[in-house]
């Protein structure tokens, strides 16, 4: 190949780099204030001369550029091209610690970022880095938080300043691969999306295919699969690209592969039954432990429900000094708290306490007869009706003595045994309406 074939071949597929093509030839552009009257699309011309570049504006804490794409597309790289001086580790020194996002909006930053420069070395100034995305917006941007002191960095700027000649946006647009996006990426990739150069399933394939391609079809009915089998141990025939089982483990096993045993102390379906054997480790399949040795307190062959056997002091043993013993002590005396009240609540209602002595009790019981009298003589003749008793003094109360081995009331409100009254005497008691407790008994002779 001569020169000139050479010179033809790069104008003609200079677009096309690395079985993809550069999505950015020409396409709109932003950028974040300029310093002088920059235009920015000057950065997707075509043109990699380092020497006509876009500026930022100085002495800020953020500045960026991006470029909308025709399309949603599947990135693979980007090219870029920083401004190259007499001096190049000024300009180092201010693209260090950029990053790249894709999105699909124009906020900043915004998407996923798939490239970031440390800031802990120069970076160079012409470079093609890896960018995995999917998205239609690409936006390049350098940082300069102020809470950050780059005062004594040798490798970062103080300020964040962009100088970009030239930007290079390499893929295809979702659902194409190739030298010129031209092939159709796999029918059976999931979401339909491969990588723009090689073609491979960008996040696997549906159910049922398996390979880079998902070309091969899965056996035994298997709804995805790695190869042509999932791993022995998943719990069903069901896995995924990258050999994840979808239904868990069978017993004895765990991890998204099921290729960990249980752990000491745990066994069956995914590993998440625990058994107290002695010595920690139990079958990892049914949890029968070595010997049939538990742990005080745990029943054999498992060792995985607690002995009931009844210990000399009446306690359950494996529970004395045990913390389920206790709880289940305090759950009990508190059943036994509510079944107490509820049974004092319904007796209370069912009146089956009867009152103690006291004035409220007597007065009920003298005002009962007092009524029982009233009634009596009603056919009295109105002289007699009217007649009212004289009430004896205090002194005379006081001084009533009951007859011997008599039982007697007490009034409970009076501090001194003011009043004693014989209890065969109760019949002819009267009270008035509107004494007071603390007004005495009048005592019929």
């Amino acid at each position: 190949m001569n020169l000139y074939t050479f010179l033809v071949a790069i104008l003609l597929f200079g677009n096309e780099i690395n079985g993809s093509e550069n999505l950015a030839v020409n396409r709109p552009t932003d950028m974040s204030e300029p310093e002088q009257e920059y235009n920015p699309e000057i950065v997707v011309d075509g043109d990699t001369d380092q020497g006509e570049c876009i500026q930022t504006t100085t002495q800020v804490a953020e500045a960026w550029w991006q470029v909308r794409l025709r399309e949603v597309s599947a990135i693979n790289t980007l090219h870029i091209f920083y401004k190259a001086t007499e001096t190049p580790f000024v300009q180092k020194r201010r693209f260090a610690g950029f990053s790249v996002y894709v999105s699909n909006g124009t906020a900043v930053p915004s998407g996923e970022r798939c490239y970031h420069h440390g800031g802990d070395k120069y970076p160079e100034l012409n470079q093609e880095i890896q960018c995995k995305a999917v998205g239609r917006i690409v936006t390049i941007i350098i940082q300069r938080p102020p809470e950050e002191d780059f005062t004594n960095s040798l490798c970062v700027s103080n300020h964040a300043l962009l100088e970009l000649c030239e930007v290079e946006v390499n893929g295809c647009g979702v659902g194409f691969y190739g030298t010129e996006c031209t092939s159709e990426c796999p029918t059976d990739c999931v979401d339909g999306q491969c990588d723009p150069v090689t073609g491979d399933c960008r996040y696997g394939c549906v159910d049922g295919y398996f390979g880079p391609k998902c070309e091969q079809d899965c056996k035994n009915d298997i709804t995805g699969c790695v190869g042509d089998v999932c791993p022995v141990n998943c719990a069903s025939q069901a896995c995924d690209l990258f050999g994840a089982c979808r239904e868990g483990c069978q017993a004895g096993w765990q991890g998204t592969d099921c290729t960990s045993q249980c752990g000491a102390g745990f066994y069956g379906e995914n590993c998440e039954t625990r058994c107290f054997c002695d010595h920690g480790a139990c079958d990892s399949q049914n949890g029968s432990c070595p010997d049939s040795m538990c742990l005080e307190g745990w029943e054999p062959p498992t060792c995985s429900r607690i002995a009931l056997q009844q210990s000399g002091n009446g306690v359950p043993e494996g529970m004395v000094n045990s913390s389920t013993f206790y709880a289940v002590t305090a759950v009990a005396v508190i059943i036994n708290a509510v079944l107490l009240g509820t049974v004092v609540k319904l007796a209370c209602r069912l009146k089956l306490f009867k009152k103690l002595p006291g004035i409220k009790g007597q007065k009920k019981k003298v005002l009962s007869v007092f009524k029982s009298k009233k009634q009596s003589n009603s056919t009295d003749t109105p002289k007699t009706k009217n007649k009212q008793k004289q009430l004896p003094s205090r002194k005379a109360v006081n001084d009533y003595t009951p007859p011997p081995n008599k039982d007697y009331y007490l009034d409970p409100v009076n501090t001194s045994y003011n009043e004693v009254i014989d209890r065969q005497s109760k019949a002819d008691m009267n009270i008035y309406e509107g004494l007071d407790d603390e007004d005495y008994y009048s005592v019929s002779k």
